[in-house]
C-alpha cells in the first residue's frame, strides 16, 4: 500500500507539465511559434515585404545549411531585427542557426 502511495505521487505534480512547443527545440515549429511569433511577425506578417508567418515566407529569407548567407539569421545576428521590441536573446538566435545549419526543415 506504501509503494502505491509513492509511486502515484510521483506523477501528481501537474506544474512540471511541459508541452513539446515549451521545450527550446531547433525546430521550425517551435521557431515560428515561439520566436518568429513573438519578435518578427508584428511587422513581417502576411502584409507584402518579407513575410515571416508561413513557412513559405521563412524559406525566401533562409539559404538551407548555411546561417552566414540567411537574411534572417545575419539580420538578428546583428540585432538590426528586430527594429521594435527586445532583440533576440543569444540562445534563440543559436536555435534558429542550428535549424538552418541542420537543413532549415518544415519539422
Amino acid at each position: 500500500m506504501i509503494a502505491i502511495l509513492v509511486f502515484s505521487a510521483c506523477g501528481s505534480d501537474s506544474t512540471t507539465d511541459v508541452t513539446a512547443t515549451d521545450t527550446p527545440s531547433a525546430t521550425y515549429a517551435y521557431i515560428s511559434q515561439k520566436i518568429l511569433a513573438r519578435s518578427c511577425t508584428e511587422c513581417h506578417g502576411t502584409k507584402g515585404g518579407v513575410t515571416l508567418s508561413t513557412f513559405e515566407g521563412v524559406q525566401k529569407v533562409v539559404t538551407a545549411k548555411d546561417p552566414d548567407k540567411s537574411l534572417l539569421y545575419t539580420v538578428i545576428e546583428s540585432d538590426a531585427m528586430p527594429q521594435t521590441g527586445d532583440p533576440l536573446t543569444e540562445s534563440e538566435k543559436a536555435l534558429i542557426k542550428t535549424w538552418i545549419t541542420n537543413g532549415a526543415a518544415n519539422d
